[in-house]
């Protein structure tokens, strides 16, 4: 895949890496009932089945991982990726090209950084981590991507959640991305065109973990495992210690974005029903959220199309 950066799945809804949150109950007073997915709608009281969203259509939904429905968040349009803090009292995310924060009701919109996307809280909730296209703010971004050799180079930075403290930690020509922190704050996992690679939260030692095409990789709550997707768009898990390679999903595909629950019981994905049966799909497809077992089993459809990569809380 030399000479491009791995595109986000659907426009608008860039990739979201998963994260330890909590879903607070100034969110759940403010939910509307929308239903934007299959079967019946949750009530306002089930704390424990709204710790799943993910963007849609008309913003960020809360989604039941029991199956019985999605709320949305209403004054969210515009927002993609959102990314609980680990205390659950603030949101990361992408708006237009740009990274924010908000408290939990979605009040008091912060511009953390410019021209960046994908954050990944770090555990003590201080930083997160993010990319960054490598020639965003170059006088001539096409030369810059000439020189480079890559149309769309990105790099992963980390800065504090009050938008200072920018630091750039990665600057190999092509694409680094997809970071996701390590449960005990020492690490970040980001891909790049030949494998997923580990280095340590200030951007040094830089180490191959596992060498293939992968994209997505997101760490299991006991960081004992990363979660990501493979060049067949399946989804497979990468022991950190041996890099034993494990497949989940084994449906050829397309599967994308999976983020791990709190407890480390299960994953949420992006798939899509028509695909899976036909085997044929097109850069347009409206993507579903679903939710297997951590192993792979009990793997089912939790929304209709037309939502980005999903989260948990």
């Amino acid at each position: 895949m030399s000479g491009s950066r791995k595109e986000p799945i659907e426009p608008g809804l860039v990739r979201g890496l998963a994260r330890s949150w909590c879903v607070t109950a100034a969110i759940l007073a403010l939910v509307v009932s929308v239903c934007a997915g299959c079967g019946t709608e949750e009530t306002a009281g089930d704390k424990t089945e709204s710790r799943l969203i993910a963007s849609g259509e008309k913003g960020v939904y809360l989604i039941s991982p029991g199956g019985s429905g999605s709320r949305l968040i209403p004054g969210t349009d515009d927002v993609s990726e959102p990314a609980w803090s680990p205390d659950g009292d603030r949101i990361a995310f992408s708006a237009g090209a740009d990274v924010y924060t908000a408290r939990a009701d979605w009040s008091e919109r912060r511009l953390v950084l410019r021209g960046g996307f994908g954050p990944s809280w770090s555990p003590d909730g201080k930083r997160l981590a993010v990319m960054k296209d490598s020639c965003e703010g170059e006088p001539d971004p096409e030369a810059c991507y000439d020189a480079l050799g890559f149309e769309n180079p990105a790099d992963v930075y980390t800065v504090g959640a009050d938008g200072n403290d920018v630091r750039r930690l990665t600057s190999a020509p092509g694409y680094d991305g997809d970071p996701d922190w390590s449960p005990d704050g020492k690490r970040i996992a980001f891909a790049r065109e030949d494998g997923v690679y580990l280095m340590n939260r200030d951007g040094s030692g830089v180490e191959l973990s596992r060498a293939g095409d992968f994209s997505n990789p997101v760490w299991s709550p006991d960081g004992e495992a990363i979660a990501a997707e493979d060049s067949f768009k399946e989804i497979v898990v990468l022991d950190v210690e041996d890099g034993k390679v494990t497949n989940l999903t084994k449906r050829q595909g397309p599967d994308f974005a999976p983020a791990w629950s709190p407890n480390g019981k299960q994953i949420a994905f992006l798939a899509n029903s028509r695909c899976l049966r036909t085997g044929r799909c097109t850069a347009h497809e409206q993507w579903e959220v679903w939710v297997m077992n951590a192993d792979g089993s009990d793997q089912r459809r939790l929304t209709k199309g037309g939502f980005g990569a999903p989260a948990w809380g």
